[in-house]
């Protein structure tokens, strides 16, 4: 009987002892977990206030200039002539787009300003030209690319 009771006893030792060392090692796995956690937060909040930064000096941006690219189509325009139409191009594109100067980036609705200039016919080195917008960058200076093709 007390062979038998020593027995109960060791088991319910040995098996506390196992129970113990699972917990220590599940704890341990938790207390890594957690330590990796507390990283990845610290730099999710980093990036964060980064961002924050980034949209704080945002709302400060205004559009400052306007810069048309000109490119002809197929038109038969020697050196100096297609210089001089994109000159005269440019500066009309200048006066369509000026009250695009002073507002802020933010409140800028992008998609219209192709609408301002596409389908507009200008006379240029003695030629009538039609523009279509094929790209326009908005920054702090607006960047359109223009195609001047012949009208017809």
């Amino acid at each position: 009987m007390m062979r038998s009771l020593v027995f109960v006893v060791l088991g319910f030792l040995l098996g506390a002892c196992w129970v113990n060392l699972l917990f220590a090692r599940q704890q341990e796995q938790l207390h890594l977990d957690r330590a990796e956690l507390e990283l990845k937060l610290a730099t999710a909040e980093e990036k964060i206030a980064q961002l924050e930064d980034c949209l704080a000096q945002e709302t400060d941006r205004v559009i400052t200039a306007i810069e048309p690219v000109v490119k002809f189509g197929d038109e038969k325009l020697t050196g100096t002539e297609a210089r001089a139409a994109g000159q005269v191009i440019s500066k009309e594109v200048k006066v369509f787009l000026d009250p695009l100067i002073g507002q802020e980036i933010r409140s800028l609705n992008a998609a219209l300003i192709p609408n301002l200039v596409s389908g507009r016919r200008l006379n240029a080195a003695g030629r009538e030209f039609e523009l279509t917008v094929s790209l326009v960058l908005v920054s702090d200076t607006v960047v359109i690319y223009l195609q001047a093709d012949e009208a017809k």
